[in-house]
């Protein structure tokens, strides 16, 4: 994900959803993956947002605090997992990415 992508998150999560009875830090990663849907992409690796949420905050976001996160998101139901892997755009490597699902759909225009 690069520097260009991550102005395009900057513009588009300006005006972030608020989910209910989620912690701060669940909230920005949520924040991330909207913003990027809402910029057209199709879903995020754990990296991915990791490499986001840091351009967006200006500090560093540790995997296992994300890859946490991200969990609790999908276990709650605010994400969901692609059921193949894809190539990650930070790693190269092959990871599952995560999306916004059709029940929250109404939450990216």
């Amino acid at each position: 994900m690069g520097e260009a992508v991550g102005a395009k998150l900057t513009d588009s999560s300006s005006q972030p959803v608020k989910a209910r009875s989620l912690s701060p830090a669940q909230q920005q990663a949520f924040d991330v993956v909207v913003g990027a849907q809402r910029s057209g992409a199709d879903n995020m690796t754990n990296r991915e947002i990791g490499r986001a949420l840091e351009y967006l905050h200006n500090r560093r976001f540790g995997e296992g605090a994300v890859a946490s996160r991200v969990t609790e998101l999908v276990n709650g139901g605010y994400l969901d997992s692609l059921t193949e892997k894809r190539r990650c755009l930070v790693t190269g490597e092959l990871a599952f990415a995560r999306f916004v699902p059709a029940k929250q759909g109404r939450l990216v225009p």
